[in-house]
Formats: structure tokens, C-alpha cells, sequence
């Protein structure tokens, strides 16, 4: 009668490797000489049911797997099959690391995170990917960047843990505006100053930022069109400190003319056997330092003698270096008298 054998099968868990699994064992003992060396198949399954699949290649990755070791026998010895053993190859525990990228503010949190993987086996293919936040969303440098999980990828991203990244830092820049000013017309004040307004381009949604700025005609005088020069442009609200602004282009705008108040007053006169008067003209207000005079004709109501008598005035002209920046309109009529002429009388 034939023999049959004793077959010893060990299966030990092993950490992955990118390697063929060989952490089985066989060792065959008694039977009848010869036995070795013994014709052993080790067979590899996913399950612990053979008959439901068939076997599989000694794994390579990680995973729970099961073996057993069939012994061919010979011509002295019966074959054997061996109960299957149950193994683990485990994962490769990697350590990752976490750099961050510049960027320039957005209004958000947001950081662009790069992880490097330390421990991949060569030839294997896995990738580290982790979402990164700023500590707040302002501008500032080496600003901390906090790391989220590491999600492996890749072919053989399976074969592998990894625990977290350590924060890392990175800088928020500035975002630069676009700064376009209008200014308002105005009405002559003798002074080039001007009201600008400034217009941002582009604040992002949710911040508080304004522009202002100085702004100057070109000179005092009125005109349509004149253009004005705008000054730095400043930045306040409480999101300013997270962006610049150039400066903005000169803009047009129109002075007006200052419209003064005429007043008349007549002088008394020796009867003339005209109506004729002489009128002075005080104009209020004009504006400290500038050279502008009014004029105009004044007649009496008749020509005849007499005390209050009324004086219409004309027209009023302005005269003087800034006259062009004024514009006055009719003064009231006023009053003065026309006194006798006297005569001399020659006796014949």
C-alpha cells in the first residue's frame, strides 16, 4: 500500500513588498522514501471557499488571502491536500509632507497644498493629494497653512497608508485695483481744487474697501472740459491692507461762473438838463485775491430838479483779470438827487 506523507503548510502576514508573496512554507515528512524532493503546488485563493473560485497567482498586494499546499505524491506515496491558512499582507505605512503655494489674496482661505510621499517603493505608483487653509484670509507672510487628510492615488496607492501632514506655510500677496476716477463739475471758487471720486476695479464680493483721492484742475479759472489731475489713491475700509491700487488717469470736468451780487448807488448832481447819472457799482462776494470791478449806466427818470429822484441802472459790466470767472446780474435801481443850476444874472 502506499504511504501518505505528513505536509506541513505555515502562512505568515507580511507587510507589502511589490514583491511575489513568500511568506508560505511546506515540509514534508514521513511517507515512504524517496519523498523529497516532495512535488508540492501552493494554491492561492481570495476566499476561504476553493470550490466557489479558482486560485490565484501569489498575491503581490495588499489584502486577507488564503493557501493551501497539495503534495503530488509518487509512486511509494498517496497525494495530499492541506487545509487552507488564512494571511495578511499588510500595508506600507508612508510619511508625508506638505509645502503650500504663494498666492495672491482672493478673499478666501483657500491654499494650494503639494504633498511629497517618503517610503513609496520604486517602480510603484501613488500620489498624495490633501486640501490646505490659511489660518485667516488676509495678506502676510509665512502665514500658517493647515493640512486636511492625505488621500493616496495611483495605480498602487491600495498598498499604502499615510498618517497626516505637519502645517507648512506659504505668503498671501496684495491684489492690485484698478482705481478710475470722475470728478464733479463745480461752481468758481477761485481755487483749482477739485471733488474726485474714486471707483475700484475689482473688490471681491463681501470685502470693505474705498478709494479716495486729491484731485486739481489745471488752473483756477472756469472752462468746460478741463482736465484734472488726480492724486495717489488711497485705500481705507477693512479689507484695505489686502490690496494696492496704481494711480488713476486724469479726468475732465467744468467750472462754472460765480455768480455775484450787484449793488448801486447814484451820485447827486447840479441839474444838467440831462438825466444822465453816475452810478458806482459795489459787487458782492468776490473772492479774496481776485481783481474783478462792475460798471454801468445810470439815468434819472427825467431830467428835472428834484430830491429821491429814481435812477435806473444798466446793464452791469465786469472788468478786471478774473472777471471771465463772474457773472452778475441786473442791480435794483437806486435814488440821488438833481439840485438847481444857478445862473448868473447881468443887469443892462
Amino acid at each position: 500500500a502506499l504511504a501518505t506523507p505528513t505536509v506541513m503548510l505555515t502562512a505568515n502576514d507580511a507587510v507589502y513588498t511589490a514583491l511575489v508573496y513568500a511568506g508560505a512554507s511546506v515540509t514534508v515528512t514521513g511517507g515512504t522514501a524517496p519523498v523529497n524532493p516532495p512535488n508540492v503546488v501552493l494554491e492561492y485563493f481570495n476566499s476561504n471557499d476553493p470550490i466557489a473560485e479558482n486560485a490565484i497567482a501569489a498575491p503581490t498586494d495588499v489584502g486577507t488571502y488564503w493557501v493551501r499546499a497539495f503534495y503530488a505524491g509518487n509512486a511509494n506515496n498517496n497525494p495530499v491536500t492541506t487545509s487552507l491558512l488564512d494571511f495578511d499582507v499588510t500595508p506600507v505605512a508612508l510619511t508625508a509632507a506638505a509645502t503650500a503655494d504663494d498666492k495672491v489674496y482672493d478673499a478666501t482661505t483657500a491654499a494650494t497644498v503639494n504633498v511629497t510621499l517618503t517610503g513609496v517603493i520604486a517602480g510603484d505608483t501613488v500620489t498624495g493629494s490633501a486640501s490646505g487653509t490659511f489660518d485667516d484670509k488676509n495678506v502676510g507672510t509665512g502665514k500658517t497653512v493647515n493640512v486636511g487628510s492625505v488621500t493616496l492615488a495611483g495605480a498602487d496607492a491600495g498598498n499604502y497608508t499615510v498618517g497626516a501632514a505637519a502645517s507648512t506655510t506659504a505668503d498671501i500677496t496684495a491684489f492690485a485695483l484698478t482705481a478710475t476716477a470722475t470728478a464733479a463739475d463745480k461752481v468758481y471758487d477761485s481755487t483749482d481744487n477739485a471733488a474726485v471720486t474714486i471707483a475700484l476695479a475689482t473688490v471681491f464680493a463681501g470685502d470693505t474697501v474705498t478709494g479716495s483721492a486729491a484731485g486739481k484742475f489745471d488752473d483756477k479759472n472756469v472752462g468746460t472740459g478741463k482736465t484734472l489731475n488726480v492724486g495717489s489713491v488711497t485705500l481705507s475700509g477693512a479689507d484695505a491692507g489686502n490690496y494696492t491700487v496704481g494711480a488713476a488717469a486724469s479726468t475732465t470736468a467744468d467750472i462754472t461762473a460765480f455768480a455775484l451780487t450787484a449793488t448801486a448807488t447814484a451820485a447827486d448832481k447840479v441839474y444838467d438838463s440831462t438825466d444822465n447819472a453816475a452810478v458806482t457799482i459795489a459787487l458782492a462776494t468776490v473772492f479774496a485775491g481776485d481783481t474783478v470791478t462792475g460798471s454801468a449806466a445810470g439815468n434819472f427818470d427825467d431830467k428835472n430838479v428834484g430830491a429821491g429822484k429814481t435812477v435806473s441802472v444798466g446793464s452791469v459790466t465786469l472788468a478786471g483779470a478774473d472777471a471771465g470767472n463772474y457773472t452778475v446780474g441786473a442791480a435794483a435801481s437806486t435814488t440821488a438827487d438833481i439840485t438847481a443850476f444857478a445862473l448868473t444874472a447881468t443887469a443892462t
